[in-house]
Order: structure tokens, then sequence, then C-alpha cells
């Protein structure tokens, strides 16, 4: 069953052939600006430009979110982040295979580096991930950000915890994912798709119609 029921959507429409074109010539960065134009899941929004988050040739990294200051809270920010890649766009369908789902944490100091300067060794080297399948990690990446934070590992793992950032809050997103991206690429194509995802390997696959070809 499709995630979007298509009279939800402006059916009669079809990707137009400038969308074609980019698939054809391999511009996988526009393409993908196409399709996950306004993508938004949850409260973490993927930007087509700036180096605050960005859709890429690949990699799609959302805005950061940094939560409200509160007691006992840590000077951190949070990115979604997955890969996408093109596999095929024939035979009236739209084939799209994202993996690497996981959030991402570092401090917010350094993301205002990365905001006035792009990403760089030095701001990966304190950023530590999470997916529905593991737990925040990197054992260098969680001693640096730990130092940074002049924190023990137990506080920083005790604030992601209250702060709800677990592996049931990455399987929570997930779903949400799964069903924000299918509606918005159905609309940026102006046709329904279906998202299955693996959970072998946490990866989905997005298929969309195009009778138009």
């Amino acid at each position: 069953m499709p995630l979007i029921e298509p009279n939800s959507l402006n059916a009669g429409l079809h990707p137009s052939s400038h969308v074609m074109d980019l698939y054809k010539n391999n511009d996988k960065t526009e393409f993908l600006h196409e399709i996950f134009k306004d993508l938004a899941i949850d409260e973490f929004r993927f930007p087509t430009t700036g180096l605050d988050g960005c859709i890429g040739r690949s990699n799609c990294i959302s805005k950061a979110y940094i939560p409200p200051p509160k007691s006992g809270s840590l000077p951190l920010a949070f990115h979604l982040n997955f890969t996408c890649v093109p596999t095929s766009f024939k035979d009236a369908t739209l084939n799209l295979k994202i993996t690497q789902f996981h959030l991402t944490a570092r401090r917010s100091a350094a993301q205002k580096l990365i905001n006035n300067n792009g990403p760089s060794i030095l701001t990966a080297a304190d950023s530590i991930h999470i997916s529905r399948t593991t737990e925040w990690g990197r054992p260098n990446n969680m001693k640096s950000l730990v130092q940074a934070l002049d924190k023990s590992e137990a506080d920083l793992r005790a604030v992601l915890r209250k702060e709800g950032f677990d592996k049931a809050f990455m399987e929570f997103t997930v779903f949400h994912a799964k069903k924000q991206m299918t509606e918005r690429v159905s609309r940026n194509l102006g046709t329904p798709i279906e998202i299955t995802w693996n959970d072998s390997d946490v990866t989905f696959e997005a298929t969309g119609t195009n009778e138009e070809e």
C-alpha cells in the first residue's frame, strides 16, 4: 500500500523535463535539491544551500538543532544525516537508495565554527553518532567531546538520554522520516511514491511513478 494516498497529491502532474534532464545528465546535487526541496523531518530541516547543513551530491545533512538550555543540559548541536543515491529513473519508476541514516552530536561552539567556515577535521574530531541499530560512539570522538565539554562520558550519556536522543528516538525518527520524505518527494515530483525500508542495514528504497518519461 502506498504511504501517501494518490488523491492527497496533485496526481495529474508529472516530473518536469528539467528534473528528468538533471537525472539523465548525472547532476546528482541539483537532482536531490529538486526532489528534497523543503524537506523537514520533525524539527530537522534540510536546506539546499549554506554551511549549516545542506543537501549535497549524496550526503544530506540537516540544519543544526540546538535544544533550549535547561538545568543540567550541555551546549550541544544535533544533525540528522543520510546518504541518497538515485539508482534509476526509467520505466515509469524513480528509485532512490538511502543509507547511513543517523544523528550527529557535537559542541554548539564547534557548530558555530562550521557555520562560519565550513566543516573541518577539527570539528569532526569530537562529533559522535547514533543510529537505530548503534549506540552513541566512536570511542576517540567520544573522548574528545567529553574533554572539550569538561565532563565525564557518563555525564554526557546521561544528558543525551535526558534529551531523549537514544536508539528508541532513532527508531521513531526513522518512522517519521519514511512518511515525511515520501510526502515531500511525492509533492515535489507531483506523483505518489512508496518507500520500503531494509532493516538489515538501516537503508530504505523509495519508488515513485513517472508516467511521462
